[in-house]
C-alpha cells in the first residue's frame, strides 16, 4: 500500500533545514581542506535529499536546495563548474 507524502509542520520542516544548512556548510568547510571528502559528503547529502522525497512532499525537499542556492553562495566547484 501506498502512502502518500506527507506535509511536515513548520517547526521540523525548519529543523530538517538547519540540518541540511549544517550539512551544507561543512560540504563547503571540507572542500577548502580535501576534495575528496567533500565529494563525499555531498553525495551522503543527497542521498539524504532522495530520502527525504520519498517521506515527505517533493515541494518541501525542492525548498531546501532553493533556500540554500538564494541565501548562500554554493562553491563553483560542488557545482560540477
Amino acid at each position: 500500500e501506498d502512502i502518500p507524502p506527507m506535509q511536515l509542520k513548520d517547526g521540523v520542516f525548519r529543523c530538517i533545514m538547519q540540518l541540511y544548512d549544517c550539512l551544507l556548510t561543512e560540504v563547503h568547510e571540507r572542500c577548502k581542506k580535501g576534495l575528496s571528502l567533500a565529494k563525499r559528503l555531498n553525495s551522503s547529502l543527497a542521498f539524504f535529499c532522495y530520502d527525504l522525497l520519498s517521506i515527505i512532499e517533493p515541494r518541501q525537499v525542492f525548498e531546501l536546495g532553493k533556500w540554500r542556492h538564494v541565501n548562500h553562495k554554493i562553491p563553483a566547484r560542488l557545482q560540477g563548474g
